[in-house]
């Protein structure tokens, strides 16, 4: 898996000691196949693009890796059939 960050628009709800406010959350992707993620750091809401995922400048890489990982295992399925 890329080094590619995950971002998510979040909502902090008051406590005691501050207001609520909205952020945005920056995460890595830590283990694809079970889908868990890491906290990074939060940012400014502005940092965010939507709601959950990659940022536009992401996704030519997630798409490139996702095409070498399809390509990979056809040729093994090739090798397999042999």
């Amino acid at each position: 898996m890329p080094d590619v960050r995950v971002w998510e628009t979040a909502y902090v709800p008051a406590t005691p000691q501050s207001e609520s406010f909205w952020t945005c959350g920056e995460y890595k992707v830590t283990d694809p196949r079970q889908m868990k993620f890491t906290p990074v750091k939060d940012h400014p809401l502005s940092q965010c693009a939507g709601v959950f995922g990659f940022k536009n400048e992401d996704f030519p890489t997630i798409l490139d890796y996702i095409e070498e990982l399809e390509t990979y295992y056809k040729n093994k399925l090739k090798e397999c059939k042999k």
